[in-house]
């Protein structure tokens, strides 16, 4: 298997890695067999490069740096063009941008896959839960681009990246039926749960105990700013945590730790549970604001909402108030610093009738959105109460409607 620029492929070789569009669309599965049309496909698409091997070669050993680097592409480039304006000259500059943001992130996560230590505990979560492993790889593309905003140095991110790779290790102590819990947990689960805290730590002083800082992540990313976290109750002030960092302040949360737990739930939201599925993303954006200062570092939840915005590419939302009262479409266009008034495209009236597409740019307009599970979603996902309210008047006015 080896990756090959898209400009020198050639008709009849296998596809060994997911194939992925800079916006994140899937292209190709693994197992495709390239063709001209094909080949053609992934340039018009802006795909740089491919993983294959020829037809008659056996697939090889999947390799753990492989597949770190593929979730951080993926992850880089689908949170990214969430906020590119995609007309055909910016989804250009998008997809340069992406590619030179993934290189960078790789730069700085590959160090941390020299250590065996790192390697090993990524290991044992992959063998222990998909979501587990996933979710640590994602966090820390979370949590390097925090530190990228924050303007840390090369350093400090890459010892950032290696301290939430494996911040939830303890998780693969805790029961699986428990965590896996489709309902809410008791308080005595809860509390078995928590200790994943403890048990990480412990396991990280054995594997790597030249890397305190990094291992003191894993004790400290369910601390609070407000004293109230666990497990020693430490406390922060909100602040932009680019200062002291090596030895940190008694009593008080290492900045690398409080970066690391704003990454920790911010995708920890996004994720599909056994207990609920991702919350939409106007839910995820008013939860997390609700959760800094007192939980999460207000000063870092703060540039994360600098990145992510309420209304992505793709959501399905509603009209809640405005000319087109009830309407329903999708975002097709985020405005950098404006992520509050998308462009909209309406497919729907408010009988839910198909109608000619309506494109709106919120930023000239009154009108007021909320996202809604698309349709057909199932099961129905938390919303934001506007959702809920507009949803259920809209419900009542299109039965009106109709009769």
């Amino acid at each position: 298997m080896r990756r090959t620029d898209v400009a020198d492929l050639r008709p009849g070789l296998v596809v060994r890695r997911p194939v992925y569009s800079p916006r994140g669309d899937l292209l190709l599965t693994e197992g495709a067999e390239l063709t001209e049309r094909l080949i053609a496909m992934l340039a018009e698409r802006l795909v740089v490069a491919v993983y294959v091997e020829s037809a008659t070669g056996g697939a090889g050993d999947e390799t753990l740096p492989v597949i770190v680097s593929e979730r951080v592409r993926t992850t880089v480039v689908l949170g990214l063009c969430q906020v590119y304006d995609l007309t055909a000259s910016d989804f250009i500059l998008a997809a340069h941008v992406a590619r030179m943001l993934q290189d960078e992130i790789e730069r700085i996560v590959a160090p941390t896959l020299e250590h065996e230590a790192t390697l090993e505990g990524l290991a044992t979560l992959r063998a222990f839960d998909n979501y587990q492993f996933f979710h640590a790889l994602d966090s820390t593309v979370v949590a390097v681009m925090l530190g990228r905003r924050l303007r840390l140095g090369a350093a400090r991110l890459e010892r950032i990246a290696t301290g939430c790779l494996l911040h939830d290790l303890g998780m693969t102590r805790i029961d699986r039926t428990i965590l896996n819990r489709a309902g809410p947990l008791s308080a005595a689960e809860r509390a078995i749960v928590a200790e994943h805290v403890p048990l990480g730590y412990e396991l990280l002083r054995r594997m790597r105990p030249n890397r305190v800082i990094e291992n003191s992540v894993a004790l400290q990313h369910h601390e609070r700013q407000d004293g109230a976290g666990y497990p020693r109750g430490l406390g922060g002030r909100n602040a932009v945590p680019t200062g002291l960092s090596l030895r940190g302040v008694p009593g008080e949360i290492l900045p690398d730790a409080e970066i690391v737990a704003v990454a920790d739930v911010y995708d920890a939201l996004t994720s599909d549970r056994p207990w609920r599925p991702a919350l939409l993303p106007d839910v995820i954006v008013r939860t997390m604001r609700g959760l800094a200062g007192s939980h999460l570092n207000a000063a870092v939840v703060r540039e994360l909402l600098e990145m992510v915005p309420p209304y992505p590419l793709g959501a399905t939302v509603i009209v809640a108030r405005g000319r087109h009262l009830y309407h329903r479409g999708i975002v097709v266009q985020v405005h950098r610093g404006d992520f509050d008034r998308p462009t909209v495209r309406l497919l729907q009236n408010e009988r839910l009738d198909a109608i000619d597409p309506i494109d709106v740019d919120l930023r000239a307009t009154g009108d007021v959105i909320a996202c809604i599970p698309p349709p057909g979603h199932d099961p129905v996902t938390e919303m934001t109460p506007e959702a809920e309210a507009t949803l259920r008047a809209a419900s009542t006015f299109a039965g009106r409607a109709r009769r």
